[in-house]
């Protein structure tokens, strides 16, 4: 059965050839980040391991150093993004 694409239409076409719109990217400022995780760390005990699943460019594994995480590790779909992230 051959199904045809009508919902196709130029601005679909233009917006999902932004890299940002296929891949869900969103950029979090560090001021929102570093309050996300100042507030999360109020709810727990430990902090051993803070994990960002999408990274990006790290603002929030900065923000967790920052709180006194001892380790953060990410993870992103964009290899490109590493050029982004500060070199410690």
């Amino acid at each position: 059965m051959l199904i045809k694409k009508e919902y196709n239409s130029k601005q679909a076409e233009k917006h999902f050839k932004r890299k940002e719109k296929v891949l869900g990217q969103f950029w979090t400022p560090y001021n929102i980040a570093k309050f996300i995780v100042h507030f999360c760390s109020k709810f727990t005990n430990r902090k051993d391991l803070l994990l960002d699943p999408a990274c990006g460019e790290g603002v929030f594994l900065r923000a967790g150093i920052e709180e006194g995480f001892k380790n953060v590790v990410g993870i992103d779909v964009d290899l490109n993004i590493l050029k982004f992230i500060p070199k410690t």
